[in-house]
C-alpha cells in the first residue's frame, strides 16, 4: 500500500506545470477581465461555448464526444481538466458569476488526483468508444453544463 502523502506529492509533481501554467492563466485571464479587456472575455466565452455545444450531444446520443477524446489524447490529463475547473475561477472572480459554478472544481481536481496520484486513469473511457449512459453521468454531464452555460451568460 502506498502511503496518502506519496500519492499527494506524487499527484503534485506530475502535474506542477500544468497547474503552475493554468495559476498563471487564471491570474492573467481575472486580471485583464477586470481592466475591460474584452478580448479575454471573448476568449473565456468561446471556451465556455465550445464546452456546452461539446458536451450536450452526450446527453442524447450516448456516444463519448470525439473532442473530448482527442484532448485526452493529446493534452496533459491536468491541463484538459485543469482548464474546465479554471473556468469556474476565473467566472466567479471576474464577472460575478454565482458562487456555485465552483462546485465544478471538486469533481475535476479529483480526475487530476486520481490520474497522477492513485494512477487511475479516470479519463481513460474517452478512448473507449461508446459507453453506456447511467443517470449518475448523465446528471453530472449536465451539471457540468449547466455550470458552463451559467459561466458563459456571465461574459455575455
Amino acid at each position: 500500500m502506498i502511503k496518502p502523502q506519496c500519492l499527494i506529492s506524487r499527484a503534485l509533481l506530475a502535474s506542477s506545470y500544468g497547474f503552475r501554467f493554468l495559476t498563471l492563466l487564471g491570474k492573467v485571464s481575472i486580471d485583464r477581465m477586470r481592466e475591460k479587456y474584452d478580448s479575454i472575455v471573448f476568449l473565456w466565452l468561446v471556451y465556455e461555448c465550445y464546452i456546452v455545444f461539446d458536451y450536450l450531444p452526450f446527453l442524447f446520443t450516448n456516444d463519448l464526444y470525439t473532442s473530448a477524446r482527442v484532448n485526452y489524447e493529446n493534452l496533459p490529463v491536468s491541463l484538459f481538466w485543469g482548464l474546465e475547473a479554471m473556468a469556474s475561477i476565473v467566472s466567479y472572480a471576474s464577472v460575478g458569476t454565482p458562487v456555485i459554478v465552483l462546485a465544478n472544481i471538486p469533481n475535476h481536481a479529483f480526475f487530476i488526483f486520481a490520474n497522477y496520484g492513485l494512477r487511475v486513469a479516470t479519463s481513460k473511457a474517452f478512448i473507449w468508444g461508446k459507453k453506456g449512459s447511467t443517470v449518475r453521468i448523465i446528471f453530472r454531464v449536465t451539471c457540468d453544463i449547466a455550470v458552463h452555460m451559467a459561466c458563459a451568460w456571465y461574459y455575455s
